[in-house]
C-alpha cells in the first residue's frame, strides 16, 4: 500500500515537472509567424484654406480593407507565470480608398477635388507583456511603433480650372500603437493567436500649390484613425 502511494506521488512530480519543463520550452523561446486579418479606418480631409471655396470644409471615408504580415520575436518566462517580449514585423495594408468634396464651380470630374488614403507598406517594433493562464493559453497586451508607406492626398487634375501640381501628398505615416491578444499552442511548437490593434497616426498638414506663374498654397489637413483584427500563427524554436 505504501509503495503504490509513494509511486503514485513519484508519477504525479515527475508528470508536473515536465508540464512545467514543456511550458518552459513553448513560451521562453524564438519564434517566427504570420497573420492576416481586417483593418478598419476612417480618414477625414480638411481643406484648411478654402480651395473648394469654404474655408475648413471637411469630407470623411471609410478605409476599410486587409492587413497581411509576418514577424519575429523573443519571449521570456518570468516568475508567477508573467511573460515579456518583444517583437519586429513587416507587412501591408490594404486600405486604399477616395471621395471627392461637394461641387463647387465648374463640371465635376472624377480627378476633381478628390481626396485620397493610399495602401501601404509597413514595419513595426512592439514589447508585450502577458499572463499564461495555464501550459497552453497566453493572455497579452501589446505597445510599440509602427511606419508605413501610407499616404493621404487631395488632388484636382481638372484640366479646365487650375492644376494642383505640388504638394498633394502627405509624407509617410507613423503612429504608435497598442492591442490584446489572446495567444494559444494547440500542437507543439505551433502556437495560433487572434489580436486586436488600434493605430493613432493623428493628423498632418500638407501645402500645395498650383500651376500659376506665381503659385498659390493650399493646405489641406489629413487625418487616420486605423484598427486591425488579425489572426495568426507562430512557430516557436
Amino acid at each position: 500500500m505504501i509503495s503504490t502511494k509513494i509511486q503514485k506521488l513519484v508519477l504525479m512530480a515527475l508528470f508536473t515537472l515536465s508540464a512545467s519543463v514543456f511550458a518552459e520550452d513553448k513560451w521562453n523561446s524564438y519564434y517566427i509567424g504570420a497573420s492576416s486579418g481586417a483593418a478598419l479606418g476612417d480618414a477625414k480631409s480638411t481643406d484648411v484654406t478654402g480651395y473648394n471655396g469654404v474655408p475648413s470644409s471637411e469630407i470623411k471615408y471609410n478605409t476599410n480593407g486587409a492587413q497581411l504580415s509576418i514577424f519575429g520575436g523573443k519571449n521570456w518566462l518570468l516568475t508567477n507565470n508573467f511573460l515579456i517580449g518583444t517583437e519586429a514585423a513587416i507587412g501591408y495594408m490594404n486600405i486604399s480608398n477616395k471621395k471627392q468634396f461637394a461641387d463647387y464651380v465648374g463640371v465635376r470630374l472624377p480627378t476633381d477635388s478628390r481626396a485620397s488614403t493610399d495602401n501601404g507598406m509597413f514595419i513595426s517594433l512592439a514589447g508585450r507583456f502577458g499572463k499564461l493562464l495555464n501550459d497552453n493559453t497566453l493572455i497579452y497586451s501589446k505597445a510599440g511603433f509602427i511606419q508605413t508607406d501610407i499616404r493621404q492626398s487631395f488632388i484636382d487634375e481638372d484640366p479646365t480650372g487650375s492644376l494642383l501640381i505640388s504638394g498633394t501628398k502627405t509624407t509617410k505615416l507613423s503612429a504608435p500603437f497598442v492591442g490584446l491578444g489572446l495567444e494559444y499552442s494547440f500542437y507543439k511548437n505551433l502556437n495560433i493567436f487572434a489580436e486586436y490593434i488600434h493605430y493613432q497616426f493623428g493628423s498632418i498638414n500638407h501645402t500645395a500649390k498650383d500651376n500659376q506663374i506665381s503659385p498659390n498654397e493650399f493646405v489641406f489637413n489629413e487625418k487616420l484613425n486605423l484598427d486591425t483584427l488579425n489572426l495568426g500563427i507562430t512557430y516557436n524554436f
